[in-house]
């Protein structure tokens, strides 16, 4: 069957159409046919006298997602990278309504305006349509269509644990293996699957969203006037937007065990009103933690403050709530029950793009997650036993 061809809207920096070629679709998922398709839509480009496109993939990305309805988000995330981050995009789109030898491909250029140089970024799109019973067999086809020399990163991008057939086969043939715990269902407890896969090799776009909450905490106690009240820290509230389901976020697990590792806190067990009782190294002192629900509907899967209070009338109390709009927090600390002092720092979430954009520059295996995670699978279970 003929590949056809259909000329999608193209944006250029301030939304002018940028005059690039179109999409190519057919019903399978060959190799060599879908490189041909690449290179025919390369070769229009040029014959069309787009001398300021420039093809120039760093990277092979492999992206698996739950279902089609996701693409659009994708296309965004990697219509943003594209300057930093051109590459070779492999997706694959579970349909459920298809048969098992019903398999649909589309090729495509996604191009972005390069500042400053008149030119052109794009990445390449190989968007395959197949059930979810014909996906792990796809998982050669991703391999045939990597570019050579170019490092190999799949992001999993499921709702699902990591593992199965589809992820096995995929992730033995990668450098680099992306998930996001906050897509991931909070049941089963995802965070074991996490730390057992291949001695903690997995990177996370959740893990790097807590980057602005870890460094705020971190500044607060480094200093060494500072540092002592952290022995005095008994109770923790981590506040989270929750799931459409009202499920708790994994995020705000994540967020607690980071400071139970750096802290030396061990869990003991279960409290009321399904708080986690802790205990800090040095004297067994009881820390108490709990995980809060927040209203803001249209902030999903958000966190929104973590509290710190000390012993009544000692210690110091400090609280990061972040405001209305997401986009900034306010940071209050103050010693015992003395007034506290506020000011104003930025909270914005981090986008996907930018979490992708961290992973992607990052190869190495990064020490406090793998020993974040495992604390945090002992939270999970605790929490829902």
């Amino acid at each position: 069957m003929e590949a056809t061809v259909t000329p999608p809207p193209r944006t250029g920096e301030s939304g002018e159409a940028a005059g690039l070629p179109g999409l190519l679709t057919f019903n399978n998922a060959d190799a060599d046919r879908i490189e041909a398709a690449v290179r025919r839509l390369w070769t229009d480009a040029a014959a069309e006298g787009n001398t300021g496109v420039l093809r120039a993939s760093v990277l092979n990305l492999a992206v698996v997602l739950d279902d089609a309805t996701q693409l659009q988000e994708v296309f965004q995330t990697l219509g943003e990278l594209a300057n930093s981050h051109p590459a070779r995009a492999i997706i694959l789109a579970p349909e459920a309504n298809l048969t098992d030898d019903n398999i649909r491909t589309e090729v495509s250029i996604q191009c972005s305006f390069l500042p400053g140089y008149s030119r052109h970024v794009c990445t390449e799109r190989i968007v395959i349509f197949a059930s979810p019973a014909a996906m792990p067999a796809l998982a050669q086809t991703v391999e045939a269509l990597f570019m050579d020399e170019l490092r190999r990163f799949l992001w999993w991008r499921r709702s699902t644990p990591p593992g199965g057939p589809l992820f096995e086969r995929l992730a033995a043939k990668v450098d680099h293996v992306m998930i996001d715990s906050r897509r991931l269902s909070p049941r089963p407890n995802p965070f074991g699957l996490i730390a057992d896969h291949d001695k903690c090799s997995l990177r996370d776009l959740s893990w790097s969203r807590l980057t602005p909450w870890r460094d705020i905490l971190a500044q607060v106690f480094d200093p060494p006037q500072t540092r002592p009240f952290l022995q005095q820290i008994r109770h923790v509230e981590i506040r989270h937007v929750p799931g459409p389901q009202g499920q708790r976020i994994n995020a705000a697990v994540l967020l607690a065990a980071w400071l139970a590792e750096r802290l030396g806190w061990s869990l003991t067990g279960r409290g009321v009103d399904s708080e986690l009782l802790l205990t800090a190294p040095e004297g067994g002192t009881p820390i108490t933690l709990a995980f809060t629900p927040d209203s803001r509907p249209s902030h999903p899967l958000h966190l929104t403050a973590i509290i710190l209070t000390p012993n009544e009338g000692a210690g110091l109390h400090v609280s990061i709530e972040r405001a209305e709009d997401m986009q900034t927090a306010q940071l209050c600390m103050g010693p015992g029950d003395a007034p506290l002092a506020c000011k104003v720092v930025g909270m914005a979430p981090m986008r996907d793009p930018q979490a992708l954009a961290r992973e992607l520059d990052f190869w190495g295996r990064d020490e406090i997650y793998c020993r974040v995670i495992p604390i945090a699978h002992q939270l999970a279970e605790a929490l829902d036993p």
